[in-house]
């Protein structure tokens, strides 16, 4: 039976082996979330809200996450790339529901919260980019390169935009979480294209 394909400006990928790619990135994000939040509540009335302390308790969890992870990957070639990614997001999660959750702050604490997670997610998409570019072929490193070019242009635009709408309120935590997230799916892309990469190689 012939494989249904999809087109793609640089290459053609069975969209069987894609869709499989991708449920499984939602999957582990589902697991991930479900750690996250389990951990975080597991904690109740701990008042300990520094860095050190939240730090200590994300990699004290860390193994349990691996091993919980790994075990729903069947490819052995790439259950560590796939607890890598989780662990990455993990630690990022953790501490902004942990930092968020365990002392009342304001709006401007709250927007510098996301800031700062927001720069985090943004050194994954470079970490992923940066793999990316070693598995490419030529044609595809130019568009790839191409295409971060914009994605930095955009960025740029979106903050210039957000800064328009700002009112020294509440909104713009909404506002810097929305771009937050866009980050965070950005995130999600490259990685998904890296482990097609890494599963599927150049066809």
């Amino acid at each position: 039976m012939s494989v249904e394909k999809s087109k793609n400006p640089i290459n053609e990928y069975p969209v069987g082996i894609i869709y499989k790619t991708n449920q499984m990135i939602k999957n582990i994000l589902v697991l991930i979330f479900s750690f996250c939040l389990t951990a975080c509540f597991s904690q109740n009335d701990i008042k300990e809200n520094s860095d050190e302390f939240i730090n200590s308790q994300i990699e004290s969890k860390i193994p349990d996450l691996k091993s919980l992870v790994e075990s729903n990957v069947m490819n052995p070639f790439t259950k560590k790339l796939y607890s890598d990614f989780a662990i990455d997001t993990f630690r990022i999660g953790y501490y902004f529901r942990n930092k968020n959750r365990k002392v009342p702050v304001n709006y401007k604490q709250q927007v510098d919260l996301v800031k700062h997670v927001t720069s985090r997610y943004e050194k994954i998409i470079n970490k992923y980019y940066q793999l990316l570019k070693t598995k490419s072929t030529e044609t595809q490193k130019k568009a790839l390169i191409k295409s971060q070019n914009a994605w930095e242009i955009f960025k740029k635009e979106e903050s210039l935009w957000i800064l328009t709408r700002l009112r020294d309120d509440w909104f713009d935590y909404n506002y810097y979480l929305d771009y937050c997230n866009i980050m965070k799916q950005r995130m999600i892309i490259l990685f998904d294209c890296y482990i097609d990469f890494e599963e599927h190689g150049n066809y």
